[in-house]
């Protein structure tokens, strides 16, 4: 029943045929990255095409994911509550697979687990945002912090929120808290508050 609902009511379909395409996007593209070097007192800091691939699709995801049901969904029970839950957590699983297929095609040796983190972090973050604020809002809030990151980053500031290359700061306990975070809105908030609902009615 849980599945046959998060697929009616969340578009999971539609969410892993995103994933595929990106996925694809990141096997063809993933390999290169973009040098921002802004401070000339620190090494340029490297932003991974893949990493922007994955900020893409967990935007579009969230879209996707947003509750057809909702003004229905949120007198459910305990079904409705698991349901909602659940998207957070396989749509961050969707949005690891772009970078899973962008690292194939690296050569030996180099690092890049570091970057499942950052993929987390950027996923779990949109996926709680996107409950309470929009989707659209969502997007908005996590490209401009992204920006902000880089640009903090590549000034000799990092914020260490992010891992850069080669991921000696990895920031697992933050991704863990992402993921804990955008699953227990989603289960208290069945997928959305009524200010994000109202937000994307009017959309």
């Amino acid at each position: 029943m849980i599945v046959t609902h998060l697929l009616r009511a969340h578009r999971i379909g539609y969410m892993a045929a995103t994933a595929a395409a990106t996925s694809a996007l990141a096997w063809a593209f993933g390999v290169s990255a973009i040098n921002i070097d802004l401070d000339p007192l620190t090494p340029p800091h490297k932003v991974p095409t893949v990493e922007l691939i994955c900020l893409v699709t967990t935007v579009v995801l969230a879209a996707l994911a947003r509750p057809r049901f909702w003004h229905w969904e949120r007198f459910g029970g305990l079904r409705t509550r698991l349901a909602a839950a659940a998207v957070p957590a396989i749509a961050i699983l969707l949005t690891l697979a772009p970078l899973l297929a962008g690292v194939t095609r690296l050569p030996e040796g180099v690092a890049w687990v570091w970057l499942l983190p950052n993929v987390i972090i950027l996923s779990g973050t949109t996926f709680t945002l996107s409950a309470l604020l929009s989707p659209a809002l969502a997007a908005a809030v996590i490209a401009t912090a992204y920006l902000a990151n880089v640009v903090l980053t590549a000034s000799g500031h990092d914020p260490g929120v992010l891992a850069s290359y080669p991921g000696v700061n990895a920031n697992w306990s933050l991704a863990t808290i992402s993921v804990l975070a955008a699953v227990g809105v989603h289960a208290y908030s069945h997928g959305t508050t009524r200010w994000a609902q109202g937000l994307s009615r009017n959309a």
